[in-house]
């Protein structure tokens, strides 16, 4: 597992926003939570925040 420095994340989190239900981006990848995207994100998906 990888780990990141606390700043990073801070940064992430500040920049990229939260989202609990996806989103597309312009080139067609979802995307949900702090930016994760991947094979795993679906339409329609939601997450909470726990």
């Amino acid at each position: 597992m990888i780990t990141f420095p606390s700043l990073l994340i801070t940064l992430i989190k500040h920049f990229d926003g939260l989202s609990l239900k996806t989103y597309r981006y312009p080139a067609v990848v979802r995307s949900i939570g702090y930016g994760h995207t991947g094979f795993d994100v679906c339409e329609n998906m939601q997450i909470s925040k726990d």
